[in-house]
């Protein structure tokens, strides 16, 4: 029932990040900030558009809010909201209950945040927070529903577990973060916590999250600033934060690498090989426009008018390549990533490295590239606001990365963003900074090519034992 794998890597960034950034588009101007008197924020953003109406309820809890004793339980959490609560006593009153008002429903656990979210009919917008706000206020926890909800965590973690960079992932992760590497993946990097879950534990956590001043509501749709409001008081105004609530705390990321290092893996489905270069990124919470200059550095390096993508792109010399972006407000990442043939991973280091020292010529990119990207982000921009869906998403995302009043100035950062800017970004967050390498071949690529696979040998020697502990 519910889907969570957009935590990977750069967890829903690539799919939103291109209607939040336009300086033309009127509903990011709409929108309105509220504070209840419990604390809780409310984000209403009108549109008459369409007789639907979306909510999304956002909790500032996601992997980065785990210990190594609930290490997964976060995900776990998430289940357990769409089970009993106060108003459907068991869990097939619940899905009667949103049957019968036509909700189309969903959660997701990211290493940022919760969410909850429902697409309904404007004339059940009164019955649909009435329920929204039970399943967050409930302390109901059924032991044969949390029973049975571990197998359907498992069955996500063993999928997420089968993927080819699961090993390399998490190894990185490690090497980054030292013993917060479990902080990386709100679908957990080990099944033993999950499984030991109990419900004292559920509800104990409920109480840490799932509370008032933790939570951000966002209504989109055929809703009034007004009538939004109202509805949310009426349902989630006399829900209070428990006595002496503290925030979650952000782990403090220290030992980012003081070198740069190559990791070598391995796996039977790989094809060719895949090559990414991790660089610790601009801080979403310290420096917002860095993180938009880094996106316009994504598209500006995937242009098709553009130097990199014709030598490495357009010709085939690579199969892929680019740079990610991540927001991440504990552990901000910029990657450069690339998928080619096996015998040729040393001479793409090589290629990536003396083209990185062309990025911060002035000639290497153009400003009508630049303004290229600009211009595709208003037209994408005009489409996504049209779906309530994706607006109302984007709006729960930002106010859990970097708070809930920051569009308006991002929309101001985009149009404002210069090649100059640009060039310096490269010069701050990778031009000749430390960085971690990780490499995955095929199997019998490795073998023949008698590559060093101390990747594995990391993973075997400082993941595997966490996560499938001896007997």
């Amino acid at each position: 029932m519910i889907k969570c794998f957009r935590h990977l890597f750069r967890y829903c960034i690539a799919v939103t990040v291109f209607f939040m950034m336009s300086p033309h588009s009127g509903w990011a101007l709409e929108y309105k900030v509220h504070k209840l008197d419990n604390d809780l924020t409310l984000l209403t953003a009108p549109s008459s558009l369409t007789p639907i109406v979306r909510m999304n309820v956002t909790f500032n809890a996601g992997s980065f809010a785990q210990t190594k004793q609930t290490d997964g339980v976060i995900h776990l959490l998430e289940h357990m909201y769409f089970k009993a609560n106060e108003l459907t006593p068991t869990a097939s009153e619940f899905r009667k209950k949103t049957k019968e008002l036509g909700m189309i429903m969903n959660g997701t656990t990211s290493s940022h945040y919760v969410d909850y979210f429902a697409t309904f009919l404007t004339s059940f917008t009164d019955p649909v927070v009435e329920l929204m706000a039970a399943m967050a206020k409930s302390k109901n926890i059924d032991p044969e529903e949390l029973e049975k909800e571990k197998t359907v965590v498992i069955d996500e973690y063993n999928r997420f577990q089968n993927r080819e960079m699961f090993a390399s992932y998490l190894s990185s992760m490690k090497y980054l973060t030292g013993d917060l590497f479990y902080s990386a993946t709100a679908i957990g990097s080990t099944k033993r916590k999950i499984l030991e879950a109990t419900p004292e534990l559920i509800k104990k956590m409920k109480s840490q999250f799932l509370v008032p001043a933790n939570t951000t509501i966002v209504l989109v749709g055929n809703i009034t600033h007004k009538s939004g409001l109202e509805v949310v008081k009426k349902y989630f105004g006399d829900w209070q934060n428990p006595e002496g609530w503290q925030p979650p705390s952000v782990p403090q990321i220290t030992n980012f690498p003081k070198k740069t290092e190559r990791f070598n893996f391995s796996h039977p489905r790989t094809n060719n090989a895949t090559i990414r270069l991790t660089y610790k990124g601009p801080h979403s919470k310290d420096n917002t426009k860095d993180c938009v200059i880094g996106y316009m550095l994504q598209n500006l390096v995937l242009h098709k008018g553009g130097k990199f993508y014709k030598r490495f792109i357009q010709n085939g010399k690579w199969y892929s390549g680019g740079i990610s972006a991540d927001w991440r407000f504990y552990l901000p990442l910029v990657a450069l990533y690339s998928s080619v043939k096996a015998d040729e991973v040393d001479t793409v280091l090589t290629d990536f490295y003396n083209e990185m020292k062309l990025w911060v010529q002035p000639d290497y990119f153009a400003k009508e590239h630049l303004e290229d990207v600009k211009r595709s982000y208003t037209i994408d921009t005009k489409i996504a606001h049209d779906n309530i869906e994706s607006y109302g998403g984007f709006l729960a995302y930002m106010a859990m990365i970097v708070g809930p009043d920051y569009s308006r100035q991002l929309l101001k950062d985009v149009e404002s963003v210069t090649l100059k800017d640009v060039r310096e970004y490269i010069s701050k967050y990778l031009l000749d900074k430390k960085h971690f390498i990780s490499v995955r071949y095929n199997d019998k690529d490795a073998k023949k090519l008698n590559i060093s696979l101390n990747g594995d040998e990391f993973y075997q020697k400082n993941i595997l034992p966490y996560i499938e502990p001896s007997s």
